[in-house]
């Protein structure tokens, strides 16, 4: 689907999706053959553009604000690291606090990790996958078999979006037909209509 490649797109012009893969499976990158990396890698990117792409594409009317860059630490030579954080407005009242960490290598930056309310989602991923390997006997192939079948689940959920069409009571003619062709578009591709 467009938007999903558009997403991945994205995910790969502006995150370091390897790097945050091989952090979320830790230790185990370095006991897994280069068939089950192979095949991990894949996987991963594969559900996080899935699983992003589906999200975000309900979202309208958010704004994403970055209040500040702030200098981090960075365990290697030659790379810079910065956190920018940022206020996410989902309403008036509903705002979140998104930090996004940044590292570059001269001049190509890429986001290695996102913190939601604090939150790493590289590190929340990290344990979620230690879980599962580790209540596999140490298995990788445990963990490879749970992201087919997560990919083949979300493949197969389909994101219902509400659209809204406003009319104002003295509308003209052909603004309404047009209105009307545009709901009946968003219904047969089986979106909602208020």
């Amino acid at each position: 689907d467009t938007r999903r490649r558009q997403f991945r797109d994205v995910i790969r012009q502006s995150f370091a999706i390897d790097s945050i893969a091989r952090f979320a499976l830790g230790r185990y990158w370095r006991r897994a053959t280069e068939e089950n990396r192979i095949e991990y890698l894949k996987l991963f990117e594969d559900l996080i553009v899935i699983t992003w792409a589906d999200q975000f594409s309900t979202y309208a009317g958010e704004n994403l604000k970055v209040q500040e860059s702030l200098d981090a630490a960075s365990s290697q030579n030659k790379v810079e690291v910065a956190i920018v954080r940022s206020i996410w407005s989902i309403d008036r009242q509903t705002k979140i606090h998104v930090d996004w960490r940044v590292a570059s290598q001269g001049n190509i930056y890429k986001v290695t990790d996102v913190m939601i309310e604090g939150i790493s989602i590289a590190r929340t991923k990290r344990d979620e996958f230690a879980s599962v390997i580790r209540r596999n006997n140490n298995e990788i192939s445990a963990l490879l078999k749970v992201l087919r079948e997560k990919k083949l689940n979300k493949k197969k959920q389909h994101i219902i979006h509400v659209k809204e069409i406003r009319v104002r009571p003295n509308i003209g003619k052909n603004d309404l037909i047009t209105k009307l062709k545009k709901g009946q578009k968003f219904l047969l591709n089986g979106d909602k209509l208020k």
